[in-house]
């Protein structure tokens, strides 16, 4: 009989009870949540925002579901340390919960960016449930509102809040981006659409100061221009691992981990925003539900020293600006060697295909019907092609007839 012990919000909790408990009813499952709530989706904040969701709405499974499956439950006591070499997980109330297997799912702890005024009143990083709550309470006190940050959560936030009638500044990275490819004209009409749901882009430009005498009024950027503002919100941060201080765990921008999701510890797993592959995998993938569904997989086949077939599920993502559509799919973050980029049949948006040698490795679509969106990801997924003989024209006219069948489009 093992001890298992699963940190963290993740829907990657949720699945690998389910998985643990298919064939196996003698191992003790312990649940352990700094946060007083269950597993919960967060890429539904927005919807909170939207008031299309509630704080309880988002949560993946009941009470219900962990009392079935008899898991032990600790949530709402937080994490003051784990020692490793004790095999112990210790609460602030003084308490601790043995283990003998542990699994890390989520952040247990995240910082803030430094930055000049960053703990006055009115900055938000919407990571924890406890986090979005603050933010949806202070929404309606909100006149204009900076988020800083490269990729797709930037841009959801930014429509929840712009929906409400508010002013919204995203500053992005346009090198980090998730338009860092674009052409210029691409990427002027990607402005052009943001504006008119009252979202400025500024690209190339970042906070450096966040300006005011308690509560924020306004922010300074490095290009030493201010923008008055009632709140800045931080979608992406810095994980913040200090409850390991004196492991011996490889910590870098995660936990690193194998294929397998094991780290240098063989009785530690991390997944989902905890474990990542290498330094550029904080950013790597789009984290969606498939995605997390195939870690949890792979973890307990690891544990249970099961053969696993497995097909790396490829991610995707999107968001709504009016009556715009933005969808990504596959590894936004990774260096670009060639790209292939096709209009839209409808013409009114486009699509850009990225590899790296013979790999299709992700796209963007704007406008594009789901029935494109499913043929590009099985493009990717099932890799029956190789990026680099598509650069020619013969590959140019083939991608065009499987995307786009009958329809007429043109490759660039």
């Amino acid at each position: 009989m093992r001890k298992i012990a699963i940190l963290g919000s993740s829907h990657c909790a949720i699945k690998i009870i389910e998985l643990l408990r298919q064939n196996n009813k003698e191992d003790v499952i312990l649940y352990i949540n700094s946060e007083d709530s269950l597993p919960y989706n967060r890429d539904d904040f927005p919807l909170i925002l939207k008031k299309l969701k509630t704080l309880k709405g988002i949560v993946i499974k009941p009470i219900e579901f962990f009392e079935q499956n008899n898991v032990v439950c600790h949530a709402g006591k937080k994490i003051s340390r784990v020692n490793l070499s004790k095999k112990k997980v210790f609460l602030e109330d003084k308490s601790y919960v043995d283990f003998d297997i542990l699994l890390i799912t989520d952040f247990l702890g995240y910082k803030l960016p430094e930055i000049k005024g960053i703990n006055k009143t009115g900055v938000y990083a919407p990571i924890h449930l406890d986090d979005i709550s603050q933010l949806l309470q202070a929404l309606p006190f909100i006149e204009t509102a900076v988020i800083q940050a490269d990729g797709i959560a930037a841009f959801k936030f930014a429509e929840a809040i712009a929906l409400k009638g508010r002013e919204v500044i995203i500053f992005s990275n346009r090198n980090k981006g998730l338009f860092s490819w674009f052409t210029a004209e691409d990427l002027d009409l990607v402005v052009k659409i943001l504006s008119e749901s009252n979202i400025q882009l500024l690209q190339d430009n970042s906070i450096v100061e966040i300006l005011g005498d308690g509560e924020l009024r306004a922010v300074r950027t490095k290009t030493g221009k201010v923008y008055a503002c009632d709140a800045v919100i931080f979608p992406e941060v810095e994980s913040d691992w200090r409850v390991f201080c004196d492991s011996v765990l490889n910590i870098k921008s995660g936990i690193e981990v194998n294929s397998c999701f094991r780290t240098n510890l063989d009785f530690i797993y991390a997944c989902d925003r905890a474990g990542v592959f290498n330094e550029k995998s904080e950013k790597e993938n789009i984290i969606s539900v498939a995605l997390l569904e195939e870690q949890s997989k792979i973890i307990v086949s690891d544990i249970n020293k099961e053969d696993l077939v497995s097909v790396k599920a490829v991610g995707s993502d999107s968001f709504n600006i009016g009556d715009n559509s933005f969808e990504f799919v596959g590894d936004l973050f990774f260096e670009c060697e060639e790209k292939l980029r096709f209009s839209n049949p409808s013409g009114n948006g486009f699509l850009y295909l990225y590899g790296k040698g013979d790999v299709f490795k992700s796209s963007f679509l704007l406008n594009c019907s789901k029935e494109i969106t499913r043929k590009v990801i099985s493009l990717i997924e099932n890799k029956d092609l190789a990026f680099s003989p598509c650069l020619s024209p013969e590959g140019k006219a083939e991608i065009e007839k499987i995307l786009f069948a009958d329809e007429k489009s043109v490759a660039i």
